[in-house]
């Protein structure tokens, strides 16, 4: 006869799992606290939204939990039933670092000049 055992009972006699050694999870820690605490510097953001207001776009670059943002006054969406341009976040997908402010300056201009 064939004796088949449940799944809550082979997870308990499979102790076959170590624990994460403490260093290990300390050393973890202190990386992720030195990724994470570089937060982006203001001036860069500001260096590139005067450089976008010198060429007359009307969009900014704005920083949100460290991710790259358009904001300006744009018209509405296809197919809402607003007729008032509003003011909106474009997400750009690209994080808060040097590479990142030129593309989104790049895509500043791009955008501004499909609207225009």
């Amino acid at each position: 006869m064939l004796v088949t055992r449940s799944r809550h009972q082979r997870l308990r006699s499979d102790k076959t799992v170590q624990k994460t050694p403490r260093s290990v999870k300390i050393l973890v820690k202190h990386l992720v606290k030195m990724v994470v605490s570089k937060k982006p510097k203001q001036s860069d953001i500001e260096i590139v939204n005067q450089k976008l207001k010198a060429a007359g776009v009307r969009l900014q670059v704005v920083i949100l939990n460290y991710k790259l943002y358009l904001r300006g006054t744009l018209p509405p969406r296809p197919g809402s039933t607003d007729n008032q341009p509003k003011q909106t976040y474009l997400a750009l997908g690209l994080d808060a670092t040097p590479y990142g402010y030129k593309m989104s300056q790049s895509k500043a201009l791009e955008i501004w000049a499909a609207l225009g």
